[in-house]
């Protein structure tokens, strides 16, 4: 009876995700929204099932070790497309319809714990030791962190930025070097710039945070997109200064 009683939870709770992932779906269809998240929840999901029909096919076959290890994986992958439902609501929906505005990466860092918190809540209801596999990602991290210490000062960099807020998407910035651009898109690694000549900059979140970066047309409690730009041009010395400034006006 009690099999029976879990096996009706089991399938309930794949049916509510199932729901919920279609309630989103219609969502964020109609605020154009977090469509990335979703195709990957939806991935996830499909990836579901198929383990779930791994595990039935294991079954008929006899194997119940098998069937057993696909049942813990099919539910840590249900987890884990909880923690994007929850986070697509939440980050996508519910903060924007409220004029609340949260930096990509914390958004990832949120998702991410999310990730490992569920990992770990699946791995221990199966018996797990949830405190040895954690001290083995803690060693591998560290391994990681010794090999890859270009990269992670400018993932650092990145969720300095988010953070500091010191310039966001739609800014324009000068670099040191005099090369301009729009801000598009700042990611985990590097910051996406748009230049005047219809290039795209790719610039190390590293470089950004360690040099001296002008924000162009932002100045406090002033309306944003205001810049002065100097135009120089070259004037012969037999024209007086005055028919110089009645030219410029006429020009502008």
């Amino acid at each position: 009876m009690g099999g029976l009683i879990d096996s009706v939870r089991e399938h309930w709770n794949l049916a509510a995700v199932a729901v919920g992932v279609l309630v989103v779906a219609v969502l964020v269809n109609l605020v154009k929204r977090g469509r990335r998240t979703l195709g990957r929840t939806v991935i996830l999901f499909v990836l579901t099932l198929a383990v779930e029909a791994l595990r039935f096919a294991a079954l008929a076959a006899g194997s119940n070790e098998w069937a057993a290890r696909l049942h813990v994986a099919a539910h840590l992958i249900e987890a884990l497309v909880t923690v994007n439902l929850i986070a697509l609501v939440l980050f996508d929906l519910a903060l924007p319809a409220v004029a609340i505005a949260v930096p990509a990466i914390l958004t990832d860092i949120a998702v991410g714990a999310g990730y490992l918190a569920a990992t770990v809540a699946v791995m221990s209801a199966a018996g797990v030791n949830a405190t040895s596999v954690l001290g083995a990602s803690a060693v591998a991290s560290a391994i990681l962190a010794l090999s890859l210490q270009s990269t992670l000062g400018n993932v650092i960099g990145g969720v300095a930025l988010q953070i500091d807020g010191s310039f966001a998407e739609g800014d324009w910035l000068q670099l040191e070097n005099g090369r301009q651009g729009k801000v598009k898109r700042i990611h985990w690694r590097h910051t996406v710039l748009e230049t005047r000549d219809w290039g795209t900059l790719i610039v190390p979140n590293a470089v950004l945070l360690q040099g001296q970066i002008l924000v162009l047309g932002k100045r406090t409690g002033q309306p944003r997109g205001i810049h002065r730009y100097w135009v120089y041009f070259n004037v012969d010395f037999r024209f007086p200064p005055s028919r110089v400034i009645e030219a410029v006006d006429e020009a502008l």
